[in-house]
């Protein structure tokens, strides 16, 4: 799964270099930790490569951090986050999804905006991270796997999962699905 990350004034390769290296890492212990090669890791830390957001949560897993310290906030302290204020995930076209997140950065809680048009999947392959989540269907439907279970999930369902239970969202219905997201970070 190729994704571009759009990061707003900040070098996610950097900042993974600086984190790794504040833990003492080597970049062959990171390697070892997520199953991506040295070179990769490499590549990422001097901005020659962007990470997908797979490879992105396994470097933050090993590094013991969250995916969404990458993304800075459009405000400082303010609650509120306006549309505008989300930072959008470039999802490979195939994947016929989009990705939203609202800039509450070092909060407990993270919500999320994913839609998918028919055929539109997110999480290949399953994604599993620290924390909890809740999604609730606002419209279309979706099929979501979490582990060996799979649910059909309709317009004004919801469902919690333990993240770090491998997961997966498609949509097979007819029409466009849309999701919001709330994930509790363990911090």
């Amino acid at each position: 799964m190729l994704v571009s990350l759009e990061v707003s004034s900040m070098q996610v390769g950097v900042e993974i270099k600086r984190l790794r290296q504040n833990k003492g890492m080597t970049i062959r212990a990171l390697a070892e930790k997520t199953g991506l090669s040295i070179g990769f890791i490499s590549n990422v830390e001097h901005e020659i490569n962007s990470p997908t957001i797979s490879s992105l949560q396994r470097i933050c897993e090993a590094l013991d951090t969250d995916i969404v310290s990458f993304f800075k906030p459009a405000f400082s302290t303010s609650i509120v986050s306006r549309k505008g204020d989300c930072q959008h995930l470039q999802m490979p076209a195939r994947t016929r999804t989009t990705c939203d997140l609202f800039p509450l950065i070092n909060r407990k809680l993270q919500p999320s905006y994913i839609t998918m048009d028919p055929g539109g999947y997110y999480g290949d392959p399953p994604l599993k991270h620290k924390g909890e989540e809740v999604c609730m269907v606002i419209s279309g439907e979706i099929e979501l796997t979490a582990g060996d279970d799979r649910y059909i999930l309709e317009e004004g369902d919801c469902i919690y999962i333990e993240s770090n239970v491998p997961h997966q969202i498609r949509n097979k219905g007819t029409e466009r699905a849309k999701t919001i997201w709330v994930t509790l970070r363990n911090q």
